[in-house]
């Protein structure tokens, strides 16, 4: 099977990141290549290394002129894959239309958000997924949804309900494991004493994931339990944004905080720390809270997408924007005696080596595929009997 893989861009995210960890694994049979709408960044420079044909458009994300269309197109008729894979709304949308073009037999789209809020999207964004929307019943033979919030709020946007189908993602739980290890290694990086707690936030600087409902929570925690340092890191997430500089001034935490900004070693940071934290507004199936849940470590995360199933009763869910009720919970958390806290990391990995280890996940994903083919071979055989 030939397969092509469209996404918006590839630098630094969770489906970015999906898309890395699925290419990796999949069985030879598959041959894969990946074309990025945007320039390639940093996760597409990994692909490379590791032998993944990539090649780009070089679209901006604000442009959507028709020309990338026609060109995109051009380079599916070269490839001339079986099935082709879009991820996000804009390589939806312009590589589910260029492949249809194409005559490509298969086509998947990859809804990877849950939150459609105008208050909590570009407007562009909206405007894309409501075509979308419009099209879904004509363009994808399948939607593919990484949770079910996902697909709910989809349907109820308006895509074609009998097309979508939910597959959650995998996680490598030998990268991303208990190490106590590193703990002393990341307090002695960042000047964190042993009785000092550290709490983290990993994700790019969006609206939708929060970054000022945590600044807000620690300045109310601040007043009840000072010794607590943060690290938050991802994309956009360091000195240079005026924003969060301006945030951490005016509740004095400066120096209870790291802006790390994007790092290559998370998964050390994760086991490392002794909690998560996620105040996003809007997910879908955020990679980052089972990431940290595969190395034990217990999350504090916001009621958004799939987020309350991917936890369980593993750690703890508060209100969205509520920076009251978030630091409330990350209060409860840390006063529990040291057992017990350990003991929310022990189910909290075991519950993502049930539910979410990579191999069942990428199992599911070739089965997938080979249906939605075969499928798509049959009914192009029935149109050419008629």
């Amino acid at each position: 099977m030939r397969l092509v893989h469209i996404i918006t861009a590839l630098d630094a995210g969770g489906a970015e990141t999906f898309l890395a960890r699925l290419l990796k694994r999949l069985p030879p049979r598959i041959e894969t290549s990946v074309i990025s709408l945007a320039p390639i960044g940093a996760i597409g420079e990994r692909m490379r290394a590791s032998g993944v044909n990539v090649s780009t458009l070089g679209m901006t994300r604000r442009s959507l002129a028709p020309g990338p269309i026609f060109r995109l197109r051009d380079m599916l008729k070269e490839a001339k894959p079986d099935l082709v894979q879009t991820w996000m709304y804009h390589a939806d949308l312009l590589g589910g239309l260029a492949a249809r073009w194409a005559g490509i037999p298969a086509l998947v789209w990859s809804i990877r958000h849950s939150n459609l809020s105008v208050r909590h999207n570009r407007l562009r964004t909206v405007m894309i997924a409501r075509a979308c929307a419009a099209l879904s019943r004509h363009v994808p033979d399948r939607i593919l949804c990484c949770a079910n919030v996902a697909r709910l709020n989809h349907v109820r946007f308006g895509y074609a309900d009998d097309k979508m189908e939910v597959m959650p993602n995998g996680f490598d739980l030998s990268r991303f494991k208990p190490a106590p290890e590193l703990r002393e290694s990341v307090r002695r990086e960042f000047g964190v004493p042993d009785n000092v707690f550290i709490i983290a936030m990993i994700g790019h600087f969006l609206v939708q994931k929060g970054h000022r409902m945590l600044i807000d929570a620690a300045a109310i925690l601040r007043e009840r339990r000072p010794q607590i340092y943060y690290l938050l890191a991802g994309q956009d997430v360091d000195d240079s944004n005026a924003a969060l500089a301006r945030w951490l001034n005016e509740r004095s935490l400066q120096s209870s905080v790291s802006l790390l900004g994007i790092r290559e070693d998370i998964p050390r940071l994760l086991a490392a720390v002794d909690a998560l934290v996620l105040p996003s507004v809007g997910e879908g199936f955020p990679n980052v809270v089972a990431e940290a849940m595969a190395s034990a470590v217990p999350c504090i995360a916001s009621n958004v997408g799939d987020t309350p199933f991917i936890i369980g009763d593993t750690g703890f869910i508060v209100p969205p924007g509520d920076a009251g009720a978030l630091a409330n919970a990350m209060d409860r958390f840390l006063s529990m005696p040291e057992r017990e806290r350990q003991s929310y990391g022990a189910r909290a990995r075991q519950r993502v080596v049930e539910n979410f280890e990579i191999g069942q996940i990428i199992w599911r994903y070739v089965e997938f595929y080979d249906r939605v083919l075969e499928n798509a071979m049959r009914a192009r055989t029935a149109e050419t009997a008629q």
